[in-house]
């Protein structure tokens, strides 16, 4: 009799849970986004790089990943999207502080600039809490906020110092070029003109640094946009915006070239032009640079049953 009833049990809670449906829905979604290494003093020249902002260029980036998501019900849901995401910046930066960019005290092109590229990948997993608009069409609406920690896969800051040739003022010449990635600088020179330091020839050098980066940042993130829901609510496809706000420090200001106790940052050869107040630190008194990402992103979720 036992066993009659056990099995009756089985029989009628997997016909329950057949005809049930499952919170839990699995999907994708890629991202194109635009993004800013924000630092509120880079175009002042007061504990910043000193940016151009005429030679700005508009930086990019995109993201893929998974979408992982539990309907708490049909207004709320939680939903955890690890991905993988690129970004670059391009920009020119004045090499001396006092003088306007790319100009001497005459007006004239000066002698002191230099051009950037920096490129992040980062692995990032947000947290979000989803609000859901459900109408009796299939088109609906949804706003997302939440946390998110990111981890630092690679970083290349390519840098190029040029100045104008002193025999001829009408010629570029590169003084040096630097490419930094993860805990190395590779610097190459190639001195096509004499001068009363050195001889024209090629120099090559390649030194160990600690991460220019921080390897873990943190911050919020969020987005809105449209869903439209498949029949039997089978999953949804949605299409919005998305963006984040690191909140910690993305620059690793301990950094230093290993075996030296020399910091990379602010020392010469410069890496970022920053400027440092009398006595040194290039960041004391420098605020929090924060990495800022806003984009267009297309994903779709379906339910697992």
């Amino acid at each position: 009799m036992k066993n009659i009833f056990f099995s009756a049990l089985c029989i009628f809670l997997f016909h329950h849970l057949a005809q049930a449906q499952s919170p839990w829905q699995l999907g994708g979604f890629v991202s194109e986004h635009t993004f800013w290494l924000y630092n509120k003093t880079d175009f002042s020249g007061d504990h910043g790089l000193r940016v151009e902002s005429s030679r700005l260029n508009v930086p990019d980036g995109w993201s893929a990943g998974l979408v992982f998501s539990y309907r708490l019900n049909d207004w709320w849901s939680v939903q955890a999207e690890p991905n993988f995401n690129w970004q670059r910046q391009k920009f020119t930066i004045c090499w001396s502080p006092a003088l306007l960019c790319n100009a001497d005290s005459m007006g004239a092109i000066g002698t002191y600039s230099a051009s950037h590229v920096i490129t992040l990948s980062y692995v990032t997993l947000p947290v979000h809490l989803n609000f859901h608009i459900p109408t009796r069409q299939k088109l609906g609406f949804y706003v997302k906020a939440g946390g998110d920690l990111s981890f630092l896969t690679n970083y290349k800051v390519e840098f190029v110092d040029k100045t104008w040739s002193s025999t001829n003022p009408d010629v570029l010449v590169e003084l040096a070029h630097y490419i930094m990635t993860n805990r190395s600088r590779y610097l190459y020179r190639e001195i096509t003109e004499a001068s009363p330091y050195e001889e024209p020839g090629i120099r090559e050098e390649t030194l160990e640094t600690d991460y220019l980066y921080r390897r873990m940042v943190w911050g919020v993130s969020g987005g809105l946009g449209w869903t439209y829901q498949f029949d039997n609510d089978a999953g949804e496809i949605y299409l919005g915006f998305g963006g984040s706000y690191s909140l910690s420090r993305v620059e690793n200001r301990e950094a230093e070239i290993v075996g030296t106790g020399i910091p990379v940052w602010g020392t010469s050869p410069l890496i970022y032009q920053l400027t440092p107040p009398s006595g040194g630190d290039p960041f004391t008194n420098r605020p929090l640079t924060h990495n800022i990402r806003f984009g267009l992103e297309l994903g779709g979720v379906f339910t697992l049953w």
